[in-house]
């Protein structure tokens, strides 16, 4: 998770820890019980969750502008499929709770995990 964090530079002053702290732990499933008892974590995590959506929509609304700019000629960023590919993929890891060490089978129903 440490690696997530931006470090501190001179370009950029205030660096917001607590919304990368909360998606980790909500992707890596290590917040408990308890941790979501407190209202201000189980508040700020529901607000995340709900806006990422229409946030990645920008996201891949405006790389398949560049993308589109750049085989114009237009734009010096080239922008590939594997980056759009990506943010669909990061986008259904997330809302559908599939993410790192979890089966693509798990959310078939009659598959469980053994």
């Amino acid at each position: 998770m440490k690696d997530a964090i931006p470090k501190p530079s001179d370009k950029k002053v205030n660096v917001q820890v607590k919304p990368i702290c909360l998606l980790m732990g909500y992707m890596y499933d290590i917040l408990e019980d308890q941790d979501l008892s407190i209202d201000t974590i189980a508040a700020d995590l529901e607000t995340i969750l709900r806006s990422i959506p229409s946030y990645i929509d920008i996201m891949l609304s405006q790389t398949m502008a560049l993308s589109q700019a750049y085989k114009m000629g237009r734009s010096p960023k080239k922008i590939t499929a594997k980056n759009i590919m990506t943010l669909i993929q990061f986008s259904q890891n997330l809302m559908q709770g599939g993410w790192i060490n979890k089966d693509a089978f798990s959310q078939l129903p009659g598959f469980e995990e053994a």
